[in-house]
């Protein structure tokens, strides 16, 4: 039994498919190739990504960009990328940083002006 929201996406590509899904297929044959479709997506987005600059910095609001911009240019911690082979650090490492940040206080100022919006672009 497909869940409602499938059933549903399902019914909707039925009637406008310019999703280039086909659904002409059974609903669970359609969800198989829906799932192919969207981890296809997922994987060519994801390698866009991380072969640019990857900074996530631009798509962040305001207090995030100021927790962010701390954390990857004033410690210095690298954004983990998660696949074998493009990360230069182990994920302890840039959790101490950020931890010693926190415990020392470096971060105090960081808090505050999240909270007040005070963002340097």
């Amino acid at each position: 039994m497909l869940s409602p929201i499938v059933y549903e996406l399902y019914s909707m590509v039925s009637s406008s498919s310019h999703l280039q899904l086909q659904p002409s297929l059974d609903p669970l044959d359609w969800t198989k190739s829906l799932t192919a479709e969207a981890k296809a997506l997922f994987l060519k987005n994801r390698l866009e990504y991380l072969i640019s600059d990857c900074s996530a910095y631009e798509s962040l609001g305001g207090a995030g960009k100021v927790v962010y911009g701390f954390v990857r240019k004033d410690l210095g911690v690298p954004m983990r990328k998660g696949l074998s082979g493009m990360d230069r650090h182990e994920i302890g490492s840039g959790i101490s940083e950020i931890f010693d940040a926190i415990h020392s206080g470096k971060m105090d100022t960081v808090w505050r002006d999240a909270v007040a919006g005070e963002v340097d672009n």
